[in-house]
């Protein structure tokens, strides 16, 4: 494939004919037609990508068999009876998802692939897992001479939908670090520690502070396919860094997507802790 091709500024030109067509769409069902024509420009586009380059041939004929069902999705809107409202939404609804998913597949072919630590940490503006393990000590110490409490929090996102294309979740991604920084105070620090997972250093505060500083970044967020959970741990003199956080991680993933989406840190044992790693052996 030629670089032309793969530019973002074509997958922008490329959406904006598709959005155009999209109008055409609207056009067709208020003119009573009984069809539309096919968005040609997006069908020639895939079908030559598709036949010039092999490592992503499959890519393209997923994206080719996309706009197949977009096609038929506004062709039943157009021809569904203007009588009755509730199957016109429904078709309306089901032509909107598909419009989406092939915007997503088209993202993810230039931003879903690059996404590599060094990547996220320059492009979220946020620190490195290196970082953070340093910072950790520093307070720790900080607490065991002075007695200034600090919170180390982990927030993970996890996906409604285990299908969601890379597009969706980078974007999801972007907004999280975005929010994260508008809820934190200036003396306080967030990293990366994957494309799904951030950690924040809230200094001077509590547990009670750690949800409180959820509670804001989950007022901001507004995600279509993923939700912040979030585990605030309160560490004392002795707590070793690699292993509190495997113990968060374990914490946040019995969280679900609905409510509570925020957990405080409790203290476990040794034992519960194998039994934890072994559960499923």
């Amino acid at each position: 494939m030629s670089e032309y091709k793969t530019s973002p500024d074509h997958v922008a030109l490329i959406i904006k004919k598709l959005l155009d067509w999209y109008t055409l769409v609207f056009q067709a069902y208020l003119a009573g037609d009984d069809s539309v024509k096919p968005p040609y420009i997006l069908l020639d586009w895939l079908q030559n990508s598709s036949a010039s380059s092999s490592d992503q041939q499959n890519y393209y004929d997923d994206l080719i068999v996309s706009v197949e069902s977009v096609i038929t999705h506004a062709n039943e809107f157009i021809q569904a009876p203007k009588t009755d409202v509730a199957p016109v939404q429904e078709m309306l609804d089901r032509l909107n998802k598909s419009i989406e998913r092939i915007c997503d597949q088209l993202i993810q072919r230039h931003h879903g692939h690059d996404l590599d630590q060094e990547s996220l940490i320059i492009r979220s503006g946020l620190n490195a897992h290196s970082q953070l393990v340093k910072d950790f000590d520093v307070e720790l110490e900080r607490r065991s001479r002075h007695g200034s409490s600090f919170v180390l929090g982990l927030v993970t996102l996890k996906s409604f939908d285990e299908n969601v294309v890379q597009g969706r979740s980078t974007q999801d991604f972007f907004a999280t670090s975005a929010a994260i920084k508008k809820c934190m105070r200036v003396f306080d620090e967030a990293y990366v520690l994957s494309d799904t997972e951030f950690a924040v250093m809230l200094k001077e505060t509590d547990n009670d502070g750690g949800i409180r500083f959820y509670k804001r970044l989950e007022e901001i967020l507004d995600m279509a396919s993923s939700k912040a959970l979030f585990c605030a741990s309160e560490p004392v003199p002795g707590d070793e860094f690699e292993g509190l956080l495997k113990q968060m991680r374990h914490e946040v993933e019995r969280l679900e997507l609905d409510d509570p989406s925020s957990v405080i840190h409790q203290e476990v044992s040794p034992l519960e802790i194998f039994l934890q790693e072994n559960k499923d052996a």
